[in-house]
């Protein structure tokens, strides 16, 4: 690097990092790095995650069913039959809650779908937020009617627990929820 020539932004601070790591003890070295690593991990966390359900966002289901994709794959060629469903659901009725008690009432409906359809899932299956009032779920090694039988069984939690619990706790709600 000559004094006359401007250094472009990422190499100056690539030559302003590497001034830093040698100027570090290796014990202070680790401990930036540590800190560095959970900073990242958090931020990976959160890029996948849906703040307010706790679930996988679209980005972070897409990125685990391509993952569990490839592992099928490998099965498959071992000669292993893999059976995968996806169920997507749109809850109906969520406008009127959020038109009928405001955002705070559709935010604690959307977290009890998420709390009470997990309940009825198995560890292997992934849930997910996909959109505003849009969840989707694989279902790993369950096949078409495994699926079904869990797709009423996620009606029957919405149209019961959950919109029971959104009226006990917020009285001036009144409608019904469902799924399709």
């Amino acid at each position: 690097h000559t004094g006359s020539e401007e250094m472009p932004s990422i190499s100056k601070d690539l030559y302003d990092l590497v001034g830093i790591v040698h100027r570090l003890s290796p014990e202070e070295l680790r401990n930036k790095l540590i800190v560095v690593s959970d900073r990242v991990a958090r931020l990976e966390e959160k890029s996948r995650t849906d703040g307010l359900t706790g679930l996988l966002n679209r980005n972070g289901f897409s990125e685990e069913v391509r993952r569990l994709e490839a592992i099928f794959l490998r099965e498959q060629k071992s000669g292993a039959r893999v059976e995968s469903s996806i169920l997507a659901i749109d809850l109906d009725g969520f406008k009127e809650v959020n038109d009928s008690c405001g955002h705070a009432c559709g935010d604690r409906c959307l977290s009890l779908l998420s709390e009470n359809v997990k309940n009825i899932l198995r560890e292997e299956d992934v849930f997910a937020r996909v959109g505003g009032d849009e969840f989707s779920i694989f279902f790993i090694h369950h096949d078409e009617n495994n699926a079904l039988h869990v797709a009423q069984k996620v009606r029957s939690v919405i149209e019961k627990e959950v919109t029971e619990i959104l009226r006990r706790e917020f009285p001036n709600y009144s409608g019904n929820l469902s799924a399709s």
